[in-house]
């Protein structure tokens, strides 16, 4: 499935990586039918459900994360995770304004290697990358 994702940096800029944005990960929770990395959820769509179903909660769901493999042609294929979280802003008055649900989801690109490097020279892009499911291990393709 082609999904945009974006280069991005974190954390007072110490951490970079992939951020995956709520539409594109709406897009593919149905196409993962396999649990996440703790076996909290069945599937990515149970996930998804468990944010919606959490509007006007103040306890935010679990993670989902799933291992994936970062690949690129002419490149070291990289194993690095995949985590799907609760981006919803759940201080008292958004509490009260009763907000949307909202999620995201990140992929670290660890230092030292060439993955970190590709991100560096993005950040702030919004690109397209084929994200393909699988049974343990998901694969992400860089373009």
């Amino acid at each position: 499935m082609l999904l945009k994702f974006g280069p991005k940096q974190w954390t007072w800029s110490k951490q970079k990586g992939l951020r995956l944005y709520a539409g594109p990960i709406r897009r593919l929770a149905p196409t993962v039918l396999v649990p996440d990395r703790r076996r909290t959820y069945a599937s990515m769509q149970e996930f998804v459900d468990a944010i919606d179903h959490s509007r006007g909660n103040p306890v935010r769901p679990r993670v989902y994360s799933r291992r994936v493999l970062i690949v690129r042609v002419g490149a070291k294929t990289l194993r690095c995770t995949a985590s799907f979280s609760d981006n919803t802003d759940r201080r008292p008055a958004a509490l009260a304004r009763n907000a949307a649900p909202s999620l995201q989801g990140y992929i670290t690109a660890k230092s030292g290697t060439w993955f970190l490097t590709w991100v560096k020279g993005r950040i702030g892009r919004n690109l397209t990358f084929e994200y393909l499911p699988g049974a343990s291990v998901d694969v992400v393709i860089v373009p």
